[in-house]
């Protein structure tokens, strides 16, 4: 089965896995602690179904390698340097928090890949913003802050 040799449908499949252990895990909690893991848990398995059923449906891409824009694969040095991006991101969350390392990862990275410096800076800050009157303010998300934000007190 071709399914089986695509890792997009596997990566599919341990996506659905973790929707269902948190749905799971949610149901013995309080309505309005299950709230959020049941709702993102069950568009999760949505969107894994869909993908499934389209990946049935029009077939499935057996060839692993990840192409260019252009047809061919994609250059290791180009791997290298997202895999660096995404460590960097790992590394500065525990250090700064979630508050300031995301925002100055987004404003990082675009002016790393050469877009414009105002639009890296507005879009750090509605990345605060959100970050900040979103998950905090309205969701209430208890974001952790970071190591040096704990030695500055």
């Amino acid at each position: 089965m071709a399914a089986l040799r695509s890792l997009s449908w596997w990566i599919g499949v341990g996506l659905g896995c973790v929707a269902l252990y948190a749905i799971v895990v949610a149901s013995e909690w309080s309505l309005g602690g299950r709230l959020f893991p049941w709702f993102s848990g069950f568009l999760l398995l949505a969107a894994v179904a869909g993908h499934t059923v389209l990946g049935l449906a029009r077939g499935v891409e057996t060839d692993i390698e990840p192409e260019a824009t252009d047809g061919g694969p994609v250059p290791r040095a180009w791997r290298l340097k997202v895999y660096g991006w995404l460590i960097l991101l790992v590394v500065l969350v525990p250090l700064l928090g979630h508050l300031v390392a995301v925002p100055l990862f987004v404003f990082a990275f675009m002016a790393a890949n050469g877009e414009r410096l105002w639009l890296s800076a507005a879009l750090a800050a509605a990345t605060l913003a959100f970050l900040h009157f979103v998950l905090e303010g309205i969701v209430h998300v208890d974001l952790p802050r970071g190591l040096v934000t704990a030695w500055l007190g």
